[in-house]
C-alpha cells in the first residue's frame, strides 16, 4: 500500500516477472510503462485504482497469465487491449469492477484455469460462455451479483473444481457443472428452498463433493446427501428448517450445524451419525430435551436461544457422554433435582440468560464441572432452601459467574447461609 497515482514511462525496473499494485489511487499509466517487461510480466494486479478504463498499457506483454483488478469502477473495457492478453492469461479476477452484464470479450480468454467475477451485477451468463474453456477451467466465482438461477452454461465445465454462486438471488439449481473434479460447491446466501432439487443436483458429484455450503437459504427440510461419499461436514444454519424427520447424511459426517432455522426438537438424523458428537442448534424453537431424541456418544449441546422451559431426569442419558452444556437464553424456570444426575462428565455449563428463580440442587451432582455461567438471571435468588449447596460451591475449583440478586453468590454461602436453620 503507497499512495502512488501515477506510472509514467520509464519509472519501473526491467524484466520483472510480478507486479502488485494493490490499494494504489492510480489514475494514468503509460502506455509504454510495461514495455520493460513485456516479455517476462507474469502477474499484474490493482485494487483501488482510480482509472475508469483498461489500460492500453498490457498491450504489449507477450507472457501475462494472470491479471486482477479489485474495487475499481471501469468503464470502458478497451476489448482490443483484452483481446491481445487473452491468449496467455490463465487467471482473471475482476472483483468489484462495475460489470453489469457478462462480457463478451470473455470469448478471447481461451485458456483460463480461474475466472472471478466476485462482487458485480451480472444477472445472467449467457449459453455457451465457458465453452472455449470447457476441458481447463477449475475455479469459477461469480459470488455476489445477481443471478436468479445456476447458469446452463456452467453445466459444460468438465474438470471445475471449485464453483462459488453465493451471495446471489438463486432459487433454481437444476444445472451443475457436469464435472466428475467438483470438490467446493459454494451457494451460501441464496434463496435455494427445495431440498429435493439440491439433492437431485449434487448427485451426479457424489463421489467427488467435500464441501457443500448452503447456510443461508431457504431450506425447510434437511436434504438427502447420504450418497455424498466425501462430506465431512455440512453447514445448515441460516434455513427454515422446521421438519426434524426430514434429510439423510453420510455416515461419515463428523459436524453438522443448524443454526438459526426452525426445529421444533432435536433432528432424528443424528442418530445415524456415528462421528458427529455435537448438537449444534441455537436459534431454533426447541421446547424440550429428551435423551431419547438424540444418541448416547453426544458430547456438546449447544441449544442456546431456544424455548426449553425445563429440565427433567429423562433429558440426559444414563453414563451421558455430555462434557459441554449451552443453554443461554432459554426461558427456563425448573430444573429438577435429579435432572443431572447422568451428567457424569460435565465440565461446562451455560445457563446464562435463563429464567431461573433458585439455584438448582441438581448441581450438587456435578462432580466434574468447572465452569458455570447464571449471569443475567433477574429472577435468580438465594434462599436457605439452596444451603445444602454451600458444600458444593465453597470446596470446589469451579468457576461460577452468577449473583443472588444484589448479593455475590459467594458471599451468600461463605456468610449468609450460616445464618440458616440447620
Amino acid at each position: 500500500t503507497n499512495n502512488i497515482t501515477d506510472i509514467p514511462a520509464g519509472s519501473l525496473p526491467s524484466n520483472l516477472t510480478e507486479i502488485s499494485f494493490l490499494k494504489n489511487p492510480i489514475t494514468t499509466i503509460d502506455p509504454t510503462a510495461f514495455d520493460d517487461s513485456a516479455k517476462t510480466l507474469e502477474s499484474l494486479s490493482f485494487s483501488e485504482a482510480l482509472f475508469t478504463t483498461i489500460p492500453d498499457a498490457i498491450l504489449h506483454l507477450r507472457a501475462l497469465n494472470s491479471f486482477s483488478i479489485y474495487n475499481t469502477a471501469i468503464r470502458d473495457w478497451n476489448a482490443a487491449t483484452l483481446m491481445n492478453i487473452g491468449p496467455t492469461l490463465e487467471t482473471l479476477q475482476f472483483i468489484n469492477v462495475s460489470l453489469t452484464a457478462w462480457p463478451s470479450w470473455m470469448q478471447y480468454f481461451t485458456h483460463l484455469t480461474e475466472l472471478s467475477f466476485q462482487s458485480n451485477a451480472i444477472t445472467d451468463v449467457p449459453n455457451g460462455s465457458f465453452d472455449a474453456v470447457a476441458n481447463i477451467l477449475q475455479i469459477l466465482d461469480i459470488s455476489k451479483n445477481g443471478l436468479t438461477d445456476t447458469p446452463k452454461a456452467v453445466s459444460n465445465l468438465n474438470v471445475l473444481e471449485s464453483l462459488d454462486l453465493s451471495f446471489n438471488h438463486i432459487k433454481d439449481i437444476t444445472f451443475l457443472p457436469n464435472s466428475t473434479s467438483l470438490a467446493q460447491l459454494t451457494l451460501m446466501h441464496n434463496l435455494i428452498s427445495d431440498a429435493n432439487q439440491l439433492s437431485k443436483a449434487v448427485r451426479p458429484m457424489g463421489n467427488t463433493l467435500a464441501g457443500v455450503y448452503i447456510y443461508a437459504n431457504k431450506l425447510t427440510q434437511i436434504p438427502d446427501l447420504s450418497f455424498m461419499s466425501n462430506l465431512g461436514d455440512i453447514d445448515l444454519s441460516g434455513n427454515q428448517i422446521s421438519d426434524p424427520t426430514s434429510g439423510s447424511l453420510p455416515r461419515i459426517l463428523t459436524y453438522l450445524e443448524l443454526d438459526n432455522n426452525s426445529l421444533p426438537s432435536i433432528p432424528q438424523i443424528l442418530m445415524t451419525l456415528p462421528a458427529v458428537d455435537s448438537v449444534v442448534m441455537s436459534f431454533n424453537r426447541v421446547t424440550n430435551i429428551i435423551a431419547t431424541e438424540y444418541p448416547v456418544w453426544i458430547e456438546e449441546l449447544q441449544l442456546g436461544y431456544n424455548l426449553i422451559t425445563e429440565l427433567t431426569e429423562e433429558s440426559f442419558h444414563v453414563n451421558s457422554s455430555i462434557n459441554t452444556i449451552d443453554l443461554m437464553y432459554n426461558p427456563i424456570k425448573k430444573i429438577s433435582d435429579h435432572a443431572f444426575d447422568n451428567l457424569l462428565q460435565l465440565k461446562i455449563l451455560n445457563l446464562q440468560g435463563t429464567k431461573l428463580a433458585r439455584l438448582p440442587l441438581a448441581l450438587g451432582s456435578l462432580s466434574l464441572l468447572n465452569w458455570l455461567d447464571i449471569t443475567d438471571d433477574n429472577d435468580l435468588v438465594c434462599t436457605c432452601m439452596e444451603k445444602s449447596l454451600a458444600p458444593w460451591i465453597l470446596s470446589r475449583q469451579t468457576t461460577i459467574l452468577a449473583s443472588c440478586g444484589e448479593t455475590d453468590i459467594y458471599d451468600f454461602f461463605e456468610i449468609l447461609s450460616q445464618s440458616c436453620p440447620a
